[in-house]
């Protein structure tokens, strides 16, 4: 089969027009545009805390990528403790008669 569409040497582009100007794209989409802004890949999917291309890593509670949250006795993602008062951080701490 020739290759070319005319006399001239043009060749059909990927949307069959002679001497047309589309073209695959990284998606192997004809005339598409491409990785969709956001994505990673043409399969939709998203980078995680890691920088992988579809990885699962999210970040924890305390906004550490991989992190577990905030960490067994404490109250927060500070390393602070709950007082005798119920209150995260207070310092409060009960003396020698409760």
């Amino acid at each position: 089969m020739e290759p070319f569409c005319d006399c001239d040497g043009h060749v059909n582009d990927c949307a069959g027009v002679c001497g047309g100007s589309a073209a695959f794209d990284k998606c192997d989409v004809c005339n598409g545009s491409g990785i969709p802004d956001g994505d990673c890949d043409c399969d939709g999917h998203k980078l995680d805390c890691l920088d992988v291309c579809g990885g699962t890593t999210g970040v924890g509670d305390c906004g550490v990528c991989g992190g577990t949250g905030i960490p067994d006795g404490d109250c927060d993602c500070h390393k602070n403790v709950e007082g005798c008062d119920k209150v995260c951080g207070s310092g409060k701490v009960n003396d020698e008669c409760n």
